[in-house]
């Protein structure tokens, strides 16, 4: 999740330098920027995949492919199709890594301990943005945009070869296409797709991510730009802004992760009241 959420916060992060070097302008950079998020609600269709494919398989893909998706970002091709025709790869692989992720920490954990790991994964992606924005802009200052670039595309093949060497699927996790056992955690749980992509609580989480992702991209796209042009910070200044609001971001993850476990002793999910806003 570390390196996912660096590969997002790079592009806003080289604004200034990718408009001038590519001669766009800032209604082209949005639209290149949001390319990202082209195939990215079609790609979650891939979490799907963790029914037939072990998740060792599945993140070691992604990541591969996400790295690859960055590195023709150090060719010297310019103008308005080099960074649209890198980030809608990109976006697509990146997509299902939260929830293929998540549902490969589950097989290291019971129902009742997975509140606080989860928690703890989620801080990842606030690492990311935390570690990527210092690191790039001195990246940027020193060897230039494309680097920056270059540097999350190899960071990323590293991880992959880590992967590869030591990701190991966990002792709960079930065999790709196997029946859960008899007596297992979701042993007469099983819910139809219908029904739960019509419940309160499906709709009002989408609703929820919808707007999310409307701030996350926001902020990617414009924040860094906006503190340098508008505010006038340096390129330096900027990313020591999005760092602290990383870190208060991971702060509240890791908080509510502690709540979250803290107000079920028992092990039982957290509960509302039936009819409650949201809840069903």
């Amino acid at each position: 999740m570390l390196v996912n959420f660096a590969d997002k916060t790079v592009m806003g992060l080289a604004a200034g330098p990718i408009r001038d070097d590519l001669g766009l302008t800032r209604g082209e950079f949005g639209t290149a920027q949001s390319s990202f998020f082209a195939l990215f609600s079609l790609a979650a269709l891939g979490a799907f995949l963790t029914r037939r494919v072990r998740t060792t398989v599945l993140l070691l893909g992604m990541a591969l492919l996400w790295s690859a998706a960055q590195l023709p970002m150090l060719l010297g091709a310019a103008g308005f199709g080099t960074p649209v025709a890198t980030r809608i790869p990109l976006g697509a692989a990146e997509r299902p890594a939260a929830p293929v992720a998540v549902h490969h920490l589950h097989g290291w954990f019971g129902q009742r301990e997975r509140t606080l790991p989860t928690a703890v994964l989620m801080v990842g992606a606030a690492g990311g943005v935390a570690l990527s924005a210092p690191l790039l802009t001195l990246a940027i200052d020193a060897w230039g945009w494309r680097w920056a670039f270059g540097a999350v595309g190899l960071v990323g093949l590293v991880w992959a070869v880590c992967w590869y060497a030591w990701g190991e699927e966990g002792p709960l996790a079930p065999a790709p296409g196997a029946a859960p056992a008899p007596g297992a955690e979701t042993a007469g749980r099983t819910v139809p797709h219908r029904g739960l992509l019509l419940s309160g609580t499906w709709l009002t989480a989408a609703f929820g991510a919808f707007a999310a992702y409307w701030l996350l991209s926001a902020g990617l796209t414009w924040a860094p730009d906006y503190l340098h042009e508008v505010a006038g910070l340096t390129t330096k200044q900027a990313g020591v802004v999005v760092t602290a609001t990383a870190v208060g971001n991971a702060v509240v993850l890791l908080t509510h992760g502690l709540l979250a476990r803290r107000s079920s002793p028992s092990g039982a999910a957290p509960g509302f009241r039936r009819g409650s806003a949201g809840v069903s």
